[in-house]
């Protein structure tokens, strides 16, 4: 039976054959959980040098003939809008957590543009609304979850926190797989920095795990993500899911492995996505603007990255002072 913890489970899936293969997994995981929903339209994309979306791997499940090429064909295009407004779309394309296609265009484009492409691409089909679950990180790459519906869906706000922590492991267990089918031809048993039993009891451990912080920090990881995958993910399926943060101090993913005896263990990947700065900031301070940027709360950040929110917060005061700004604000 699908739940919020079989999609995280399914989100760090290493062993799909191609990424559209991880995104089919990983989008009938998610649909499952929405009762509005009646099929998946799923892409990776990347915000190419023209600043514009590049989309790939599109994945269609149970929708209409020539629907998803009327989707994905847009509103407008690109050359339609000014450098301004196109830069506005894209950051919002870049915001993680769901929301409704419309909420998503509304702010940029004329009423009567969105209401005609409504018509057109979500209404001829017998659709009333699309959400859209984005899972983005800092590398401006990432993958979306489109689900058209029957009805209209609720989107309070639980469900926003809910769909953030959602899209948070979503988006990290994509990073994770792109980088391990690169770099090591999608077997997660190699260059781990640590390897774990269930139980926390630490196997193996080299770099940064072979600390007495890291080992530690890894240890309490596993211990949560084990109770997340217990009683808790039926009784308690948000608390469940709280417990099992984006990552693991703001460095690891874990990655279920099981050996030939049929042993389960836990990997622990280096799976930050801190991209270099020229301005003097640390890889964690970066991470922590880069985030802060995308306009995400000091608690989600908090989260995404497996921090608390005071170290979170001292890491965006830290770099502030570096940068020169007095708010956060600034840092837009």
């Amino acid at each position: 039976m699908t739940d919020l913890i079989h999609v995280v489970e399914r989100a760090y899936r290493t062993d799909a054959a191609t990424e559209a293969d991880w995104l089919k997994g990983a989008a009938e995981a998610v649909v499952a959980l929405v009762p509005e929903a009646v099929g998946t339209i799923s892409y990776a994309f990347d915000v190419a040098d023209s600043g514009w979306i590049d989309l790939r791997s599109v994945t269609e499940v149970n929708v209409p003939s020539g629907f998803g090429a009327v989707l994905l064909g847009g509103p407008t295009t690109a050359a339609d809008m000014g450098s301004e407004l196109q830069g506005a779309l894209v950051n919002q394309y870049l915001t993680l957590g769901i929301g409704s296609l419309k909420s998503i265009l509304a702010p940029f484009l004329a009423q009567a543009i969105v209401r005609d492409y409504y018509r057109n691409a979500i209404s001829r089909h017998g659709f009333t609304e699309f959400l859209a679950i984005s899972a983005t990180d800092l590398t401006s790459s990432g993958c979306v979850i489109g689900m058209p519906c029957s009805r209209q869906p609720a989107l309070g706000r639980s469900h926003s926190v809910r769909w953030g922590r959602i899209a948070t492991h979503l988006a990290a267990g994509f990073r994770l797989y792109r980088k391990l089918q690169k770099l090591r031809g999608g077997d997660p048993s190699r260059d781990a920095e640590a390897v774990l039993r269930p139980d926390g009891r630490v196997e193996h451990a080299t770099g940064g795990a072979a600390t007495t912080v890291g080992r530690e920090a890894l240890r309490a990881a596993a211990v949560a993500a084990d109770k997340a995958r217990g009683p808790m993910r039926r009784r308690d399926p948000d608390g469940a899911v709280a417990i099992w943060r984006g990552l693991v101090a703001g460095r690891w993913s874990l990655v279920d492995h099981f050996d030939r005896d049929g042993r389960r263990y836990v990997l622990a990947h280096v799976n930050d996505s801190a991209t270099k700065d020229p301005r003097a900031l640390t890889a964690r301070e970066r991470e922590v603007v880069g985030y802060a940027r995308r306009g995400h709360s000091n608690k989600l950040i908090a989260y995404e990255l497996g921090l608390a929110p005071s170290t979170v917060g001292a890491l965006l005061t830290r770099a502030m002072t570096k940068l020169g700004v007095s708010t956060a604000v600034d840092l837009t």
